[in-house]
C-alpha cells in the first residue's frame, strides 16, 4: 500500500489525486482502530493483572491461615505425646 501511496505522489497526475486522498483516508482510519485496539488492550491487560495480585493476596492469607492452624494442631498433639 505504501507503494502504491509513494508512486501516486510521484506521479503528481491530479487524475490520481482523488484516490491518493482515499487510499490516505483509509490507511489513517485503519491506524486509528489500531491505536484504539492498541489502547483497550493495555487497559484489558492492566485489569487482568489487578486481579491477579488480589488472588495472589487471597491465597497468601489462606496459607498463612492454614500453617498457623497446622502449627497449633502440631503443638497440641507434642503436648498430648508428652502427657502420655
Amino acid at each position: 500500500m505504501l507503494l502504491v501511496l509513494g508512486y501516486l505522489k510521484w506521479d503528481g497526475n491530479k487524475k490520481y489525486e482523488k484516490e491518493r486522498k482515499e487510499i490516505t483516508k483509509e490507511v489513517d482510519k485503519r491506524m486509528e482502530r489500531m491505536l484504539l485496539e492498541n489502547k483497550e488492550l493495555k487497559v484489558k491487560i492492566a485489569e487482568q493483572e489487578e486481579n491477579v495480585k488480589r488472588k495472589t493476596l487471597k491465597l497468601d492469607e489462606k496459607i498463612e491461615k492454614t500453617t498457623k492452624e497446622i502449627d497449633e494442631k502440631l503443638k497440641e498433639v507434642e503436648y498430648n505425646t508428652e502427657l502420655a
